[in-house]
């Protein structure tokens, strides 16, 4: 199928969103022809940026609610992955049988190229990353890399794809639920691992669980899919697909000397030399593609060394699992910096992590909406006579408590186990707050 078949149809675009969630697929909605509307909740003012990123366009737009009329005369309705699915306008669509789709089910449509999808509830970002990297190094092909990464928008791009590129995707919970709508699977897909994440999106574990699922479903006996060996969780998920599978451990990365830390790395790294396997890439390019890799913004990023303290942001943590390596990933002293909006996620794992004396954390600052639950947990499990806590109101109170905390050969970790959107705009907005004020400290 090809973009061409939009032309002249009435798609609503649901959801745009003030940080410009819509604004990619709306434009190339707009750009292949499609007579577009967006439907937002939010008023004009609210998201001025994101329609002055569409000003060149002929869009219309129906600002401050929704209307009934969109939802039934519509021909396409492409609904925002923040668009909660049990939305009664959507159910109104449903029985009037408009089909609805997603900015990446939109891509699966369209896309020439082999498709790799990376996903888990962590480490799904430098997988991606890694995989593009080793492919760079090892081929002539154009890579796109993208999904819920945040680099280039690949939807727009698609003209500019070829079915001899490969693109190589982050996939998200949310994003995967909805390509179970129309029935996508990538060629090659890797689970990263599985732990609890997103609770108030997808109601409970199994929902959760069930979408991620989606990345498997609908391969065909071509494909490949790819497993962590080093979590259980996925030693029944072979029989979820169709396609060849793999297997890869942290076993495999002995011969391999990373720039970035921790062991969760050692693992992402398994998990793209397993691609490197699957498609007979050179070993020695690939080893060194990953030697070469400095790791992405806000995942463990060296920040500074300040008088005998390196600060690090770990921005993109939002769950106790992925703070927990983290937290492992340095033999130091730590001043941890955690907290944000409440998914409704247990923290226990999270608190045994920190209550261990071998993992060195000896301050705790706690930040946002869950600062004062967590406060409690915390003082419930009596880590406080082990580890000083504080709380702050700001971050950059933080890190300035941070620093008054902070001992010779310390580690200053931002690494929240929450979502941002209490506080920031995003973790990359949250990351980069950190950087500026850990910068500003003198």
């Amino acid at each position: 199928m090809k973009p061409s078949s939009l032309a002249n149809k009435k798609v609503l675009v649901m959801g745009l969103g003030h940080f410009g969630g819509g604004v990619g697929v709306s434009r190339f909605l707009a750009e292949h022809g499609a007579k577009v509307t967006i439907t937002d909740t939010s008023d004009s003012q609210t998201l001025t940026s994101s329609i002055k990123h569409l000003e060149d366009l002929e869009i219309e737009y129906h600002l401050g609610e929704h209307t009934k009329e969109d939802f039934i005369h519509s021909d396409l309705i492409v609904v925002n992955p923040a668009v909660p699915k049990h939305s009664p306008w959507l159910k109104l669509a449903e029985k009037n049988h408009i089909p609805q789709t997603t900015e990446m089910n939109l891509f699966f449509d369209y896309c020439p190229a082999p498709i790799i999808g990376v996903t888990g509830s962590n480490g799904k970002s430098t997988t991606t990353a890694m995989i593009s990297e080793i492919l760079r190094a090892t081929t002539d092909k154009t890579i796109w890399t993208g999904g819920n990464i945040g680099q280039t928008n690949l939807l727009q791009q698609i003209d500019k794809i070829s079915e001899k590129d490969w693109a190589v995707l982050e996939l998200s919970s949310f994003q995967l639920y909805d390509l179970g709508l129309s029935q996508h699977s990538p060629q090659i897909a890797i689970l990263t691992n599985i732990t609890e994440n997103h609770i108030d999106w997808h109601g409970d574990m199994d929902a959760y669980v069930d979408a991620k699922k989606n990345i498997l479903r609908y391969q065909h006996v071509n494909d490949h899919a790819i497993f962590n060996h080093d979590d259980p969780e996925f030693n029944d998920w072979p029989i979820l697909t169709n396609a060849q599978t793999h297997w890869y451990s942290i076993k495999d990365t002995k011969d391999i000397q990373l720039a970035i830390p921790g062991n969760h790395n050692k693992s992402n790294a398994a998990a793209a030399l397993q691609v490197a396997n699957i498609l007979k890439l050179s070993r020695s390019k690939s080893i060194k593609a990953l030697e070469n890799f400095h790791g992405l913004p806000h995942r463990l990023e060296l920040i500074r060394h300040l008088d005998g303290v390196t600060y690090y942001n770990d921005s993109i943590s939002t769950t106790p699992q992925s703070t927990i390596a983290a937290i492992e990933s340095f033999d130091k002293k730590k001043v941890l910096i955690l907290g944000g909006y409440d998914k409704q996620i247990d923290f226990s794992p999270l608190i045994e992590s920190i209550a261990q004396p071998k993992n060195q954390v000896e301050t705790v600052i706690l930040i946002g909406q869950v600062k004062e639950s967590l406060l409690k947990q915390l003082q419930a499990s009596m880590i406080t006579s082990s580890v000083a806590i504080q709380t702050s109101d700001t971050l950059e109170q933080a890190i300035e408590l941070a620093q008054q905390h902070a001992t010779d050969n310390s580690v200053v970790l931002l690494s929240p186990a929450c979502a941002s959107y209490d506080m920031f705009k995003n973790f990359q907005d949250r990351g980069d707050q950190f950087r500026h004020f850990v910068n500003l400290l003198t």
